[in-house]
């Protein structure tokens, strides 16, 4: 088995949101000097805005890791073909990145290594779509747009995420905008799971525990795409409220039919509506509210009134 390459030189206008990325999957070393490590957790979310700079960050992970550890597999995967191949898409953005360093097999939709590595495109619109891969093996997985899944095919997929080659730890990067069918699985595994941008131990299953990152992406993090386009700023500004905050502001907490749309995490990157726990006094006053949930599972919550401030702070 050949030993992994410690440098790596790529042509990418990098920028420090996608480097951040990179870091926690342990391939920012082309950028940064050193050598490969092991990602920071099992699953890696990258995900916000419209415009973030996702898809080549994805891309570009594959690539130091295919260059890196010779003969490993790498899965692309969206949830249509279309989307793959489309203008804009993937396959055509590997082709700015990979052409040179690469031999692209346009019917296998395949990208193969000098050393043996191979990326592959993949897709499963359907659910049952997935067993198609049931007898594959990716040392990496890259899936696109993850919220497009169902949590049933994202979590089917990790078991196709195994090592094939010595010296590569195995792990699954997802890139996404809020919204999808699995918006709620992914706000309650990654969004809300803890602090952003560091690793998060998360309970998937009863007594089962997973390691998890989420790493936000904004449209003003990709600067190129705004000196490029300084329009597109504004075409996301004048879409209703629900679209402009999810695709500009990047918002997991916004959604069709939301009652309380004023509602932030965080303003103009301070917390604004979510605070850091806190020990409530004990002489505080303390109520509960409760939704009984007639179409889905009621909910309880716990709050406390803050008299020297006024405000009604919930806990639990």
């Amino acid at each position: 088995m050949k030993k992994p390459v410690t440098r790596v030189e790529i042509q990418w206008r990098k920028q420090p949101r996608q480097i951040e990325f990179l870091r926690a999957c342990g391939l920012s070393f082309p950028f940064e000097g050193g050598g490969p490590r092991a990602p920071v957790a099992r699953i890696l979310l990258y995900g916000g805005s419209a415009g973030g700079g996702k898809t080549s960050a994805l891309l570009v992970a594959g690539l130091i890791a295919a260059v890196t550890w010779p003969g490993c597999n790498i899965g692309y995967f969206r949830r249509g073909y279309p989307q793959l191949e489309g203008p804009g898409g993937a396959i055509q953005e590997s082709h700015q990145l990979y052409t040179g360093l690469a031999k692209w097999h346009g019917q296998k939709r395949r990208w193969t290594f000098p050393g043996g590595a191979i990326l592959q495109f993949c897709h499963c619109k359907n659910e049952e779509d997935i067993y198609g891969y049931q007898s594959l093996q990716f040392d990496i997985l890259l899936i696109d747009e993850s919220t497009q899944f169902t949590e049933f095919q994202l979590r089917y997929l990790l078991t196709r995420n195994r090592a094939t080659v010595d010296g590569i730890v195995p792990f699954c990067a997802m890139g996404t905008n809020p919204g999808g069918v699995s918006h709620g699985y992914h706000k309650k595994q990654f969004v809300d799971a803890g602090p952003w941008g560091l690793p998060v131990d998360v309970e998937v299953e009863s007594g089962q525990i997973e390691r998890h990152i989420f790493i936000p992406a904004r449209l003003s993090d990709n600067k190129i795409l705004e000196e490029r386009d300084p329009g597109y700023r504004s075409t996301l500004e004048r879409q209703p409220e629900e679209i402009r905050r999810a695709l500009l502001e990047g918002d997991w907490n916004v959604f069709a039919g939301q009652y309380f749309k004023t509602f932030r995490r965080e303003k103009d990157g301070k917390p604004y509506h979510v605070i850091p726990p806190e020990e409530i006094p004990r002489e505080w006053r303390r109520f509960a509210s409760i939704d009984w949930g007639f179409k889905a599972p009621c909910a309880v919550l716990w709050h406390a009134i803050d008299p020297a401030m006024g405000r009604v702070k919930t806990y639990r």
